[in-house]
């Protein structure tokens, strides 16, 4: 019994208005995932505020996330080291 994969591509350009179009925000990035990320830099120094986590964040996987969302994982990846 063997399966079949049929890959489709859409040969035509995207007809999106440039602004309805998230560049560089992930909404997927919850702040778990945060927490677990940031967790080797809250661990050096507790600290660290969500503005640096910010701009580390935006240094190493190029997205920018919302400080609020930086500042919960924070708070997350504390509650896991303590």
């Amino acid at each position: 019994n063997s399966t079949n994969v049929q890959v489709k591509v859409n040969p035509f350009k995207h007809t999106c208005q440039e602004s309805t179009l998230r560049k560089d925000t992930i909404s997927r990035a919850k702040s778990r995932w945060v927490a677990e990320e940031v967790n080797k830099w809250v661990k050096e120094n507790q600290q660290v505020g969500p503005k640096e986590l910010q701009k580390n964040i935006k240094d190493k996987f190029k997205i920018d996330l919302p400080y609020m969302r930086l500042f919960n994982g924070k708070q997350h990846a504390m509650d896991s080291i303590y």
